[in-house]
């Protein structure tokens, strides 16, 4: 019979609890728990638990956050929000020492009201800046103002050729596994490797999604959501023009290096010739001392991407440095530093190069004039 007590105890109807009350604040996004006072900090996790919904699953993961209390209240503050117009359950634990920890003693359903908010996202920009783009192109970063709504990206992402403004419906690699950063305000979108890549079956039924010569036009809906459900302030649109393939790695031979000078704060600089890939730019090169200790420092892209510049946090010192650049650097088209992304393997001078890194050493030793 124990199978059956536990099914009515996570399925009965929801009752109002005598001991407890809960409400949500929105000023400070938080559900406020009343009545519970006599809880130490420590254990409030093991005695009470936030789920989504108003019928708790046997096995539902409660809503990861974050309990305080402040005097004999106790605020929860869900790590990624609330969903505006939907029901949480606060749920008191019966024993949270037994072996079944889960058994509900009270509970409570708190509604999370819709809340009139002005528009106010939008979108910042789209990498790459460069308004000519190579036939294989390989990927958009979208940056957005603010945290977006997860879910359903490429319904608001259309491309258009112009001048007609013809939709290309299988541009994109269109996955259900969005591609955001940790916050959530910027998204990667992929053109579609198979239509990019010669040989292979969606390349040799619909060739690649852009034309040589062809002018498109990249509109972002301003319907798109927000994290807090609202739209944003207005419609994107990025139009450019499609220039030959690249199918060449970047070659650093062909880079140039501004040095700069001792006790200064001036940045060190790369000029690439070329538009490189925005987002590995933040991650793929570190400057280091001979020492071993790493330079911190700010990152700024000038000249639609072609040019790196690194700020030092505390001035140059004199001494031996390396510019450590990982071998997944790319340009527009995916090609890195190791090897082409679109590969013609009969073609020695496409095999891949198999390296993990370059060094470029530099040394500061002259002071600045100032």
């Amino acid at each position: 019979m124990t199978w059956i007590y536990l099914l009515f105890i996570f399925f009965q109807p929801f009752s109002k609890s005598e001991g407890f009350f809960a409400k949500f604040d929105a000023d400070q996004e938080a559900i406020i728990i009343i009545g519970l006072g006599d809880l130490n900090q420590e254990h409030i996790p093991q005695k009470v638990a936030v789920y989504f919904g108003e019928t708790i699953e046997k096995d539902q993961p409660q809503v990861i956050g974050h309990y305080s209390k402040k005097g004999s209240d106790i605020y929860f503050i869900a790590k990624y929000g609330f969903t505006e117009g939907k029901n949480y359950t606060v749920v008191f634990k019966k024993n949270s020492t037994a072996k079944d920890s889960e058994i509900i003693k009270d509970r409570i359903v708190v509604h999370i009201p819709f809340t009139q908010r002005e528009p106010s996202t939008f979108v910042k920009q789209v990498f790459p800046t460069t308004d000519q783009i190579p036939m294989n192109q390989l990927k958009f970063y979208i940056e957005f103002s603010a945290p977006m709504r997860y879910g359903n990206a490429y319904e608001y992402i259309k491309l258009y050729r112009l001048p007609e403004k013809i939709l290309e419906p299988e541009a994109f690699l269109a996955s259900t596994d969005e591609l955001w950063d940790p916050s959530r305000q910027r998204l990667t979108i992929f053109f579609d490797p198979g239509r990019i890549k010669r040989g292979v079956q969606p390349n040799l039924q619909l060739g690649l999604p852009l034309v040589e010569g062809r002018k498109y036009q990249l509109v972002i809906d301003q319907t798109w959501l927000d994290i807090n459900g609202v739209q944003m302030t207005g419609t994107f649109e990025k139009n450019f023009e499609v220039i030959a393939v690249d199918r060449t790695s970047p070659d650093p031979d062909h880079w140039s290096i501004d040095i700069p000078k001792c006790n200064t704060s001036k940045p060190i600089s790369i000029d690439f010739k070329e538009s490189m890939d925005y987002g590995l730019l933040h991650s793929t090169l570190t400057i280091k001392k001979q020492s071993g200790e790493f330079i911190e420092g700010e990152i700024e892209l000038k000249a639609l991407e072609s040019q790196w510049f690194f700020y030092p946090e505390k001035p140059w010192g004199k001494g031996k440095y390396q510019i450590i650049i990982n071998s997944w650097l790319e340009d527009l088209a995916g090609n890195n530093l190791s090897r082409k992304f679109d590969v013609d393997l009969s073609d020695p001078a496409d095999k891949p190069k198999n390296i993990e890194e370059i060094l470029i050493p530099f040394e500061i030793n002259t002071q600045s004039d100032f």
